[in-house]
């Protein structure tokens, strides 16, 4: 099980990665991106942070703003939740913020519409716990992917992994 969400992950890195390259991104259909505002945009890029795992990750998750909870009402199940996640483009950190490494908020992700693993993994667990389950996220190696269930399953779920 665990290679085949391996290969999943592969491929859709192999996927976005071609897209990116092309300008183009994989939308679900009757997908709608919330607006993030420049406004928003700047105060998440300019907290000074490490943005890295110094930070933890609990920081870079936002449930209750109005972009996620938008979202978290229109993907309300974790899995059409990673379907978003993963239609938005993989964009490494350093062509995305001029960095080798660099932990972005779930609204600079958007904005951006672009991130490499933990961008996505923050923006998944937070539209899943907008949603009301439970989400975390895993760190395994050097790549972050995330967990989540229904409040009312005891079993944890690998997504974007």
């Amino acid at each position: 099980m665990r290679h085949e969400a391996n290969m999943r992950f592969i491929y859709g890195l192999m996927i976005g990665i071609v897209l990116a390259q092309l300008g183009l991104a994989l939308v679900p259909i009757g997908a709608e991106q919330p607006q993030i505002t420049d406004e928003m945009y700047e105060s998440y890029a300019t907290l000074d942070l490490h943005r890295t795992w110094h930070d933890g990750t609990d920081i870079y998750i936002t449930p209750d703003i109005k972009p996620i909870t938008e979202l978290a009402e229109q993907y309300n199940t974790p899995s059409a939740a990673e379907e978003f996640v993963m239609s938005i483009p993989y964009v490494n950190d350093t062509t995305n913020h001029g960095r080798i490494e660099y932990w972005a908020f779930p609204a600079e992700t958007l904005y951006l519409n672009g991130g490499d693993c933990e961008d996505r993994a923050f923006l998944f667990v937070s539209i899943v716990r907008a949603q009301g389950n439970q989400a975390r996220c895993i760190d395994f190696m050097g790549h972050m992917y995330a967990q989540a269930r229904s409040n009312n399953s005891a079993e944890w779920v690998d997504y974007l992994a």
